[in-house]
Protein backbone atom coordinates (compact mmCIF):
# COMPACT_ATOMS: atom_id res chain seq x y z
CA UNK A 1 0.00 0.00 0.00
CA UNK A 2 1.32 3.48 -1.11
CA UNK A 3 1.95 5.96 1.61
CA UNK A 4 -0.66 8.05 -0.44
CA UNK A 5 -3.21 5.56 -0.21
CA UNK A 6 -2.39 5.02 3.26
CA UNK A 7 -3.52 8.15 4.07
CA UNK A 8 -6.63 8.52 1.97
CA UNK A 9 -7.52 5.37 4.12
CA UNK A 10 -7.68 7.51 7.40
CA UNK A 11 -11.06 8.58 6.72
CA UNK A 12 -12.80 5.86 6.19
CA UNK A 13 -13.93 4.91 9.43
CA UNK A 14 -15.69 8.36 9.31
CA UNK A 15 -17.95 7.20 6.24
CA UNK A 16 -19.05 4.65 7.94
CA UNK A 17 -22.74 5.23 10.13
CA UNK A 18 -24.49 3.50 12.50
CA UNK A 19 -27.48 5.53 13.42
CA UNK A 20 -26.87 9.25 11.53
CA UNK A 21 -27.37 10.15 8.19
CA UNK A 22 -24.49 9.60 5.81
CA UNK A 23 -22.12 11.65 4.95
CA UNK A 24 -22.49 13.93 2.14
CA UNK A 25 -20.19 15.63 0.36
CA UNK A 26 -16.26 16.08 0.17
CA UNK A 27 -15.38 17.53 3.63
CA UNK A 28 -13.61 14.22 4.69
CA UNK A 29 -11.28 15.08 2.11
CA UNK A 30 -9.55 18.11 4.03
CA UNK A 31 -5.92 17.00 5.47
CA UNK A 32 -7.18 18.27 8.92
CA UNK A 33 -9.60 15.58 9.16
CA UNK A 34 -6.71 12.95 8.72
CA UNK A 35 -5.09 14.20 11.79
CA UNK A 36 -7.77 14.23 13.74
CA UNK A 37 -8.64 10.51 13.04
CA UNK A 38 -5.13 9.42 13.45
CA UNK A 39 -5.42 11.16 17.19
CA UNK A 40 -8.53 9.21 17.98
CA UNK A 41 -7.08 6.42 16.92
CA UNK A 42 -4.02 6.63 19.21
CA UNK A 43 -6.07 7.59 21.99
CA UNK A 44 -9.68 5.68 21.79
CA UNK A 45 -8.16 2.22 19.47
CA UNK A 46 -4.54 1.80 21.46
CA UNK A 47 -3.84 3.53 24.78
CA UNK A 48 -7.45 3.41 25.93
CA UNK A 49 -7.25 6.90 27.67
CA UNK A 50 -5.66 10.30 26.87
CA UNK A 51 -7.15 13.85 25.59
CA UNK A 52 -6.90 15.16 21.83
CA UNK A 53 -7.15 19.14 21.52
CA UNK A 54 -7.04 20.43 18.17
CA UNK A 55 -7.59 23.57 16.54
CA UNK A 56 -8.94 22.97 13.15
CA UNK A 57 -11.58 24.50 10.56
CA UNK A 58 -14.96 24.41 12.32
CA UNK A 59 -17.17 22.99 9.53
CA UNK A 60 -16.50 19.55 11.01
CA UNK A 61 -18.79 20.76 13.88
CA UNK A 62 -21.92 20.87 11.95
CA UNK A 63 -21.19 20.03 8.14
CA UNK A 64 -23.16 17.06 6.33
CA UNK A 65 -19.70 15.83 5.86
CA UNK A 66 -18.87 14.88 9.05
CA UNK A 67 -21.60 12.83 10.30
CA UNK A 68 -20.17 9.68 11.16
CA UNK A 69 -16.68 11.95 12.28
CA UNK A 70 -19.05 13.73 15.05
CA UNK A 71 -21.26 10.19 15.83
CA UNK A 72 -18.03 8.25 16.41
CA UNK A 73 -16.57 10.80 18.43
CA UNK A 74 -19.84 10.59 20.55
CA UNK A 75 -18.90 7.06 21.32
CA UNK A 76 -15.48 6.80 21.76
CA UNK A 77 -14.86 10.02 24.08
CA UNK A 78 -16.37 10.85 27.53
CA UNK A 79 -16.32 14.65 26.98
CA UNK A 80 -16.40 16.66 24.15
CA UNK A 81 -15.58 20.64 24.60
CA UNK A 82 -15.75 23.23 21.82
CA UNK A 83 -14.71 26.69 21.93
CA UNK A 84 -15.76 27.93 18.60
CA UNK A 85 -13.84 30.87 17.62
CA UNK A 86 -15.67 31.77 14.61
CA UNK A 87 -14.19 34.96 12.42
CA UNK A 88 -15.87 32.84 9.27
CA UNK A 89 -15.62 35.24 5.99
CA UNK A 90 -18.56 33.02 4.60
CA UNK A 91 -20.50 32.60 7.41
CA UNK A 92 -20.90 35.75 9.30
CA UNK A 93 -18.72 37.72 7.00
CA UNK A 94 -16.27 38.38 10.21
CA UNK A 95 -18.54 39.96 12.39
CA UNK A 96 -20.19 39.23 15.15
CA UNK A 97 -24.19 39.38 16.06
CA UNK A 98 -24.30 42.39 16.98
CA UNK A 99 -22.36 43.62 13.81
CA UNK A 100 -18.51 44.41 15.73
CA UNK A 101 -15.53 43.38 14.00
CA UNK A 102 -14.73 39.45 14.28
CA UNK A 103 -11.49 38.42 12.79
CA UNK A 104 -9.73 35.24 12.26
CA UNK A 105 -7.80 34.11 16.13
CA UNK A 106 -4.98 34.11 13.48
CA UNK A 107 -5.10 38.05 12.91
CA UNK A 108 -1.97 39.49 13.27
CA UNK A 109 -0.68 43.42 12.89
CA UNK A 110 0.09 43.00 9.57
CA UNK A 111 -2.72 40.70 8.90
CA UNK A 112 -6.43 42.14 10.71
CA UNK A 113 -8.63 39.94 9.17
CA UNK A 114 -6.54 36.60 9.60
CA UNK A 115 -7.54 33.23 7.43
CA UNK A 116 -10.51 33.34 5.91
CA UNK A 117 -12.46 30.10 7.51
CA UNK A 118 -13.91 29.85 10.84
CA UNK A 119 -11.95 28.03 13.48
CA UNK A 120 -12.41 25.98 16.44
CA UNK A 121 -10.83 24.26 19.75
CA UNK A 122 -11.95 20.75 20.29
CA UNK A 123 -11.17 19.04 23.37
CA UNK A 124 -11.84 15.28 23.36
CA UNK A 125 -11.05 13.16 26.78
CA UNK A 126 -11.49 9.76 26.93
CA UNK A 127 -11.20 8.47 31.14
CA UNK A 128 -10.17 4.79 31.54
CA UNK A 129 -13.23 3.35 33.02
CA UNK A 130 -15.22 4.92 29.55
CA UNK A 131 -18.98 5.75 29.12
CA UNK A 132 -19.71 7.91 26.00
CA UNK A 133 -20.43 12.08 25.81
CA UNK A 134 -23.64 12.34 26.92
CA UNK A 135 -23.48 15.39 25.35
CA UNK A 136 -20.99 18.02 23.53
CA UNK A 137 -20.36 21.10 25.98
CA UNK A 138 -19.77 24.03 23.50
CA UNK A 139 -18.97 28.34 23.85
CA UNK A 140 -18.57 30.55 21.22
CA UNK A 141 -16.11 32.87 21.23
CA UNK A 142 -16.42 36.19 19.15
CA UNK A 143 -14.74 39.70 18.68
CA UNK A 144 -11.47 41.29 18.60
CA UNK A 145 -10.46 39.91 22.13
CA UNK A 146 -11.11 36.24 21.92
CA UNK A 147 -7.27 35.47 22.46
CA UNK A 148 -7.13 37.48 25.89
CA UNK A 149 -10.54 35.87 26.65
CA UNK A 150 -9.14 31.84 26.02
CA UNK A 151 -5.89 33.44 28.21
CA UNK A 152 -8.41 34.21 31.14
CA UNK A 153 -10.66 31.51 31.06
CA UNK A 154 -8.08 28.90 31.06
CA UNK A 155 -8.22 27.58 34.69
CA UNK A 156 -11.90 28.32 35.02
CA UNK A 157 -14.24 25.40 35.76
CA UNK A 158 -15.71 23.93 32.50
CA UNK A 159 -19.31 23.93 34.13
CA UNK A 160 -18.61 27.75 34.35
CA UNK A 161 -17.96 28.33 30.69
CA UNK A 162 -19.97 26.05 28.40
CA UNK A 163 -23.40 25.15 27.71
CA UNK A 164 -24.96 21.38 27.32
CA UNK A 165 -25.73 20.80 23.33
CA UNK A 166 -27.50 17.87 22.57
CA UNK A 167 -26.72 17.14 18.91
CA UNK A 168 -30.38 16.02 17.12
CA UNK A 169 -30.05 12.44 15.25
CA UNK A 170 -32.38 14.18 12.88
CA UNK A 171 -29.67 17.43 11.76
CA UNK A 172 -26.72 14.82 11.56
CA UNK A 173 -25.54 15.26 15.05
CA UNK A 174 -24.22 18.79 15.05
CA UNK A 175 -21.97 19.44 17.53
CA UNK A 176 -22.58 23.54 17.41
CA UNK A 177 -25.95 24.83 18.85
CA UNK A 178 -29.17 24.14 16.21
CA UNK A 179 -32.62 25.93 17.11
CA UNK A 180 -36.00 24.35 15.46
CA UNK A 181 -39.33 25.11 16.32
CA UNK A 182 -41.89 22.94 18.03
CA UNK A 183 -42.90 20.06 15.41
CA UNK A 184 -39.48 20.79 13.06
CA UNK A 185 -39.06 17.24 12.69
CA UNK A 186 -42.91 16.42 11.31
CA UNK A 187 -42.59 18.66 8.97
CA UNK A 188 -43.03 16.92 5.56
CA UNK A 189 -39.23 16.74 3.68
CA UNK A 190 -38.37 18.31 0.49
CA UNK A 191 -38.16 15.24 -1.72
CA UNK A 192 -41.56 14.20 -0.44
CA UNK A 193 -43.02 17.21 -1.70
CA UNK A 194 -41.05 17.70 -5.00
CA UNK A 195 -40.80 14.20 -6.18
CA UNK A 196 -39.26 15.26 -9.46
CA UNK A 197 -36.78 17.33 -10.26
CA UNK A 198 -35.35 18.30 -13.94
CA UNK A 199 -33.22 20.94 -15.31
CA UNK A 200 -34.48 24.63 -15.62
CA UNK A 201 -34.16 26.70 -18.58
CA UNK A 202 -31.46 28.77 -19.21
CA UNK A 203 -31.71 32.59 -19.86
CA UNK A 204 -30.63 35.72 -20.70
CA UNK A 205 -31.66 39.42 -20.87
CA UNK A 206 -34.13 38.83 -18.11
CA UNK A 207 -34.54 42.58 -17.60
CA UNK A 208 -36.07 42.37 -20.97
CA UNK A 209 -37.69 38.92 -21.00
CA UNK A 210 -38.90 38.83 -17.68
CA UNK A 211 -42.05 40.46 -16.18
CA UNK A 212 -44.89 39.94 -13.55
CA UNK A 213 -47.21 41.76 -15.76
CA UNK A 214 -47.90 40.28 -18.55
CA UNK A 215 -49.36 42.88 -20.53
CA UNK A 216 -45.75 45.06 -19.39
CA UNK A 217 -43.94 42.53 -21.41
CA UNK A 218 -45.74 42.63 -24.35
CA UNK A 219 -45.35 46.42 -24.41
CA UNK A 220 -41.70 45.65 -24.45
CA UNK A 221 -41.77 43.25 -27.59
CA UNK A 222 -44.47 45.19 -29.23
CA UNK A 223 -41.77 48.14 -29.09
CA UNK A 224 -38.82 45.89 -30.32
CA UNK A 225 -40.85 45.06 -33.47
CA UNK A 226 -42.06 48.25 -33.76
CA UNK A 227 -39.23 49.01 -37.19
CA UNK A 228 -39.93 52.74 -36.71
CA UNK A 229 -38.12 52.50 -33.18
CA UNK A 230 -34.34 53.06 -33.86
CA UNK A 231 -31.61 50.52 -32.09
CA UNK A 232 -30.06 53.28 -30.55
CA UNK A 233 -33.57 53.98 -28.91
CA UNK A 234 -34.17 50.84 -28.14
CA UNK A 235 -30.83 51.11 -26.31
CA UNK A 236 -31.60 53.65 -24.20
CA UNK A 237 -35.50 51.84 -23.15
CA UNK A 238 -33.71 48.44 -22.94
CA UNK A 239 -30.43 48.31 -22.35
CA UNK A 240 -30.15 44.33 -21.70
CA UNK A 241 -31.54 43.43 -25.08
CA UNK A 242 -29.38 45.38 -26.90
CA UNK A 243 -25.95 44.76 -25.25
CA UNK A 244 -23.70 42.89 -27.53
CA UNK A 245 -21.52 39.61 -26.22
CA UNK A 246 -19.73 37.03 -27.82
CA UNK A 247 -22.45 35.14 -29.53
CA UNK A 248 -25.38 37.58 -29.37
CA UNK A 249 -25.17 40.68 -31.90
CA UNK A 250 -28.30 42.45 -30.94
CA UNK A 251 -28.43 44.67 -34.53
CA UNK A 252 -28.45 41.19 -36.46
CA UNK A 253 -30.30 39.60 -34.29
CA UNK A 254 -33.23 42.43 -34.32
CA UNK A 255 -33.31 42.05 -37.81
CA UNK A 256 -34.36 38.75 -38.34
CA UNK A 257 -36.78 38.51 -35.62
CA UNK A 258 -38.64 41.84 -37.86
CA UNK A 259 -38.86 39.94 -40.37
CA UNK A 260 -40.10 37.08 -38.83
CA UNK A 261 -42.55 38.75 -36.78
CA UNK A 262 -44.10 39.23 -33.32
CA UNK A 263 -46.45 36.51 -31.93
CA UNK A 264 -48.47 36.88 -28.27
CA UNK A 265 -50.53 33.68 -29.01
CA UNK A 266 -47.75 31.17 -28.43
CA UNK A 267 -47.08 32.40 -24.60
CA UNK A 268 -47.99 29.65 -22.09
CA UNK A 269 -47.27 29.24 -18.62
CA UNK A 270 -44.23 26.66 -17.69
CA UNK A 271 -42.21 26.33 -14.06
CA UNK A 272 -39.40 29.02 -14.43
CA UNK A 273 -38.25 29.26 -10.97
CA UNK A 274 -39.21 26.72 -8.19
CA UNK A 275 -42.70 27.49 -6.78
CA UNK A 276 -42.76 30.39 -10.07
CA UNK A 277 -44.61 30.48 -12.62
CA UNK A 278 -43.45 31.77 -15.99
CA UNK A 279 -44.91 31.98 -20.11
CA UNK A 280 -43.05 30.84 -22.37
CA UNK A 281 -43.26 32.36 -26.22
CA UNK A 282 -42.28 30.83 -29.89
CA UNK A 283 -40.10 34.43 -30.86
CA UNK A 284 -36.91 33.02 -32.14
CA UNK A 285 -33.44 34.82 -32.33
CA UNK A 286 -30.30 33.66 -33.54
CA UNK A 287 -26.58 33.95 -32.36
CA UNK A 288 -27.79 32.35 -28.63
CA UNK A 289 -26.81 29.22 -27.01
CA UNK A 290 -29.72 27.15 -25.31
CA UNK A 291 -30.17 23.88 -24.63
CA UNK A 292 -33.81 22.28 -24.17
CA UNK A 293 -35.20 19.29 -22.50
CA UNK A 294 -38.25 17.51 -21.18
CA UNK A 295 -39.22 19.78 -18.73
CA UNK A 296 -42.09 18.23 -16.50
CA UNK A 297 -44.51 20.16 -13.86
CA UNK A 298 -45.57 19.02 -10.65
CA UNK A 299 -49.31 16.80 -9.97
CA UNK A 300 -51.14 15.82 -13.06
CA UNK A 301 -49.55 18.50 -15.64
CA UNK A 302 -46.77 17.61 -17.91
CA UNK A 303 -45.28 19.84 -20.36
CA UNK A 304 -42.41 18.67 -22.65
CA UNK A 305 -40.82 21.50 -24.09
CA UNK A 306 -38.35 21.27 -27.16
CA UNK A 307 -36.36 23.86 -29.03
CA UNK A 308 -34.78 22.09 -32.63
CA UNK A 309 -32.11 24.51 -33.14
CA UNK A 310 -30.96 24.86 -36.59
CA UNK A 311 -27.85 26.75 -38.34
CA UNK A 312 -28.51 29.95 -40.08
CA UNK A 313 -25.48 30.65 -42.26
CA UNK A 314 -26.90 34.35 -42.75
CA UNK A 315 -25.42 35.11 -45.78
CA UNK A 316 -26.01 32.39 -47.91
CA UNK A 317 -28.96 31.20 -45.92
CA UNK A 318 -27.81 27.65 -45.62
CA UNK A 319 -29.36 25.55 -42.46
CA UNK A 320 -28.40 22.45 -40.94
CA UNK A 321 -29.48 20.86 -37.86
CA UNK A 322 -26.98 18.85 -35.35
CA UNK A 323 -29.09 16.41 -32.48
CA UNK A 324 -27.93 13.90 -30.17
CA UNK A 325 -30.04 11.91 -27.49
CA UNK A 326 -29.34 10.85 -24.36
CA UNK A 327 -30.92 8.07 -22.15
CA UNK A 328 -32.76 9.80 -20.23
CA UNK A 329 -33.90 12.80 -22.05
CA UNK A 330 -34.02 13.95 -25.06
CA UNK A 331 -31.42 16.81 -25.51
CA UNK A 332 -30.42 19.07 -28.86
CA UNK A 333 -27.16 20.25 -28.88
CA UNK A 334 -27.65 23.72 -30.46
CA UNK A 335 -25.44 25.57 -33.00
CA UNK A 336 -26.14 29.33 -32.84
CA UNK A 337 -29.71 29.81 -34.41
CA UNK A 338 -33.40 30.09 -32.92
CA UNK A 339 -33.95 30.53 -29.30
CA UNK A 340 -37.28 31.05 -27.39
CA UNK A 341 -38.00 34.10 -25.69
CA UNK A 342 -39.22 33.68 -22.02
CA UNK A 343 -41.29 35.36 -20.10
CA UNK A 344 -42.78 35.45 -16.80
CA UNK A 345 -46.26 36.14 -16.65
CA UNK A 346 -48.85 35.41 -13.19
Amino acid sequence: MSEGEEERRLTEAYKRTKRVRRPEGQGLNDLYVRFFRMAERRIADKTGQGIVCFISNYSWLDGLSFTGMRERYLDAFDAIRIDCLNGDKYKTGKTTPDGAPDPSIFSTEHNREGIQVGTAIATLIRKPEHAPAPAVEFRQVWGVGKRRELLDTAEAAPSALYAPVLPPMELGLPFAGATVSVGYFDWPKLPELLPMSFAGMKTARDEFLVAIDRADLEHRIDAYFDARTSADELRARFPAVMAKSARYDPNTTRVALLARGASHGRIMRIAYRPFDLSGFTGIRTPNYSMRSEKIMSHGERQMELRSHFRKLNVKSGRRHSLHRKSSTITRWTEVPYLFHFILVTR
